[in-house]
């Protein structure tokens, strides 16, 4: 041996290369594999309310809403107390809203609802659902 060692050298140098070599090619694998940025879909982006209706001093506000078709309202509970939206049919609810809580509740047929405080029944209210403009009237041809 030539090199003064009495013992073969130890490859050590390649292994200690091997291990960060392989953990920064593993690295950029998964970096290059990674998705994107991610956008909103679907319950993330929720469209946003036709009307807003506030939960205030044991009211609704306003209590008498109009909306389309299709399009919802949002339930803000600004009392200490918890509230909800129930309508005195049972065709649409809120959860229990605790102060600062929303719910958005979306109608689907024309219609006019009235709706209470499931907590406290003396606060009363009304939604009227109206067609909206591709329901009212077909659309018709001119000559």
């Amino acid at each position: 041996m030539s090199d003064g060692y009495c013992f073969p050298r130890p490859r050590v140098e390649v292994r200690m290369f091997r291990i960060p070599l392989t953990a920064w090619t593993v690295a950029a694998v998964l970096v290059a594999c990674a998705p994107g940025p991610s956008t909103p879909t679907g319950t993330d982006m929720a469209p946003a309310p036709a009307a807003t209706v506030t939960i205030q001093g044991f009211a609704f506000a306003p209590a008498d809403v109009t909306v389309k078709v299709g399009e919802s309202i949002r339930w803000t509970n600004q009392d200490s107390a918890p509230h909800t939206a129930t309508a005195d049919d049972g065709s649409f609810g809120t959860a229990t809203l605790g102060q600062g809580r929303s719910d958005s509740v979306t109608f689907t047929k024309v219609g006019t609802y009235a709706y209470h405080c499931a907590v406290h029944p003396t606060m009363t209210a009304v939604v009227h659902v109206v067609a909206g403009a591709s329901e009212s009237t077909p659309p018709t041809k001119s000559y």
